[in-house]
Formats: C-alpha cells, sequence, structure tokens
C-alpha cells in the first residue's frame, strides 16, 4: 500500500461497516454479532441465532439487494444449492452461513482428480440453479444482459485494455466477428459472476453458491465460463476438457461439442482476457485477491487458455495468432 491514509480510510470504513452490522443484527435478529473477521479483503461479520450461524452482507446498491431476496427467496423454494435468505433491508442482506472454505480457497494450487472433482459438483450445482431458476420463471424476472450494442462495445474495450497494456496492436477484424458471436442466443435465467469466489465448499458436504445479486438472463454456457475461465482455476487442459465432455450439454438446449459452438468460444476467449484487466485494476487499487498470484501468473495463465480455446475453431485461427504474440511479447517476456 503505497498511501498510508488509504489504510487509515480502510480501517475507519471497516469500523462503521462493523458498527452498523452490529446494529442489524439487533434490529433483525436480536441478537448481537459473534464474529468479525476479514477474508479477502471483505469484511465477514456473523451472527448466531439458536444453533444457526448467519452471515451479514452490504450492498452499495439497495435494488441489487432487492433483486437478490427475490432470486435466492425464488430458487430457496425450488430447492436450488444456495444459502437459506433470511433478512433483506435497504443496503443490508442477511443469509444462513453455510461454511467457511471458498472454492477459490478450496482449488489452490489442485489439478487432476481433485480439480475434477471440486469444478465437476461446483458445474453440476451451478446446472441445478438454472433448472430451478427456470421452474421459478426467474428469467423474465432479472435484466437481460447483451442485447445493447454498447454492453458488446464495453466488454470488447476491456480486451483492447489488455492489448494497450501488452504493447501488443488489436486486430482490426478483431470486432466484427466477436460483436456478433457475444450477441445473446437464449434468455434464460443464469448467476452471471459465476466465480469460485462466489462458491462455498459447505460444511454440510457439496458446492453451494451465493451472491446472486448480479443475476440476469443470458445464454446457460456463460456461467460455465465464467466458472473454467477463472484466473483462480489452474490451467489444466486435460481437466478442462473432461469437465467439457461430461458437463457441457446441461448447459445447451441442442447439446454439441465445444469445438463446434463459435459463440461459447468467443465468449470463452473474451472473458480469459477480460479477468486479466479486472485484476490489473484491482492490484492498481491495491485490493486484496482470495488467491494470491502475481500479475505475471495471472498473464500466463488466461492468455495460455485463450490460446487454447482459440484453436478449438478455425475460425478463430487470426486470433490464436494475435494471442500468441501477446503471449510472446507480454508474458515469455516476464521470464
Amino acid at each position: 500500500m503505497n498511501n498510508p491514509d488509504d489504510a487509515i480510510g480502510k480501517a475507519a470504513a471497516l469500523a462503521q461497516f462493523v458498527a452498523k452490522a452490529e446494529e442489524v443484527c439487533r434490529v433483525a435478529l436480536g441478537v448481537a454479532p459473534s464474529s468479525r473477521e476479514v477474508i479477502d479483503g471483505r469484511p465477514i461479520v456473523r451472527a448466531r441465532v439458536g444453533t444457526d450461524s448467519v452471515i451479514v452482507h452490504y450492498r452499495r446498491d439497495p435494488a441489487r439487494v432487492t433483486r437478490e431476496w427475490a432470486v435466492m427467496t425464488a430458487l430457496h423454494e425450488q430447492g436450488a444449492p444456495i444459502p437459506r435468505p433470511i433478512f433483506a433491508r435497504g443496503q443490508w442482506f442477511i443469509q444462513e452461513d453455510v461454511g467457511t472454505v471458498p472454492l477459490s480457497r478450496a482449488i489452490a494450487d489442485g489439478s487432476g482428480p481433485g480439480l475434477f472433482s471440486l469444478l465437476g459438483d461446483a458445474i453440476d450445482a451451478l446446472a441445478a440453479t438454472h433448472r430451478a431458476g427456470a421452474a421459478a420463471g426467474l428469467a423474465s424476472r432479472v435484466p437481460a444482459l447483451g442485447s445493447d450494442p454498447r454492453w458488446t462495445a464495453a466488454l470488447l474495450q476491456r480486451i483492447a485494455a489488455v492489448s494497450t497494456r501488452a504493447g501488443v496492436a488489436l486486430l482490426p477484424a478483431w470486432p466484427a466477428p466477436f460483436q456478433a458471436l457475444l450477441r445473446p442466443r437464449e434468455q434464460a435465467f443464469i448467476k452471471w459472476d459465476a466465480r469460485p469466489d462466489n462458491a462455498m465448499v459447505a460444511s454440510a458436504g457439496g458446492i453451494i453458491w451465493f451472491d446472486w445479486e448480479h443475476a440476469c438472463a443470458r445464454h446457460r454456457t456463460d456461467d460455465l465460463i465464467w466458472l473454467l475461465c477463472d484466473e483462480t482455476v489452474a490451467d489444466d487442459a486435460e481437466t478442462e476438457g473432461a469437465l467439457l465432455a461430461s458437463r457441457l450439454g446441461q448447459f445447451q438446449s441442442k447439446p454439441r461439442r465445444a469445438e463446434a459452438d463459435p459463440a461459447l468460444i468467443a465468449f470463452a476467449i473474451a472473458h480469459s482476457l477480460v479477468r486479466i484487466d479486472v485484476r490489473t485494476r484491482l492490484a492498481e487499487r491495491d485490493v486484496p485477491a482470495s488467491v494470491p498470484l502475481t500479475l505475471g501468473e495471472i498473464r500466463r495463465r488466461q492468455i495460455g487458455r485463450a490460446v487454447r480455446w482459440s484453436r478449438r475453431n478455425k475460425r478463430f485461427r487470426e486470433a490464436t495468432d494475435w494471442l500468441r504474440r501477446l503471449r510472446d511479447r507480454w508474458v515469455d517476456a516476464d521470464g
């Protein structure tokens, strides 16, 4: 941290959060918090109600609390693998405490059978939330994402930012095919933001998905890519291939291999690169990450992943060549 004032500001903000969370606990639950801690930069306040433990969350936008409450209530009624929603008011949300081991930590440095098992369970749980959302009719109750051309343009700007940082000119023809492929093919209920940081290895077993404030309607396969192409997931080609072969069909109306789905490939490439931009911006703000990876490690992992996805279909040949130049200029130079 470069500026000592930043530390003072963060400490004051944390103290303010804890004080308000204590007030919310007393009003909503009639109890005081049982523990307070900071995990991966996030303040976590827990309270005990009888034998149950709950977690208090804060959202900047009250509208997101309203959406999250509606989505989680509907999903919980359908038996989806999510925490039980308990209380929502204004910017505050209280839910069941399902465990203390985020999926991102459970898979850190993992590969092979262990990684396959954990990610397979997470994918199955994610697919279960999709089925629950469909049964509850949630697709029509959440925002549709991607129809506005400005959304695709903003996504491609994140890729351009990566290109600029690396000093490798962006392909002149890049935007056109990607803009077409990133348009929504369906308006199904999905989680969005389906990162390992937002899943918990439950104390009672299985994987539980939380943080539903970004739920929207779009491609179901997007959630799969959010998970598999996250920077906290090891770049294990064999495990990724096995998971796609065994689970991709759960997210498609008409099952087909990944190699035959250009839109899936386009989103995987784009998302892998966007995560580089996101993590770079967070590092510049000194925001701690759940899994301690250097920016060099993240670039190596994500660009390698993007190259592999681009090679799945020959229509991405130019993208493959550009990604290799990006890797040669930016990753290999890091050693």
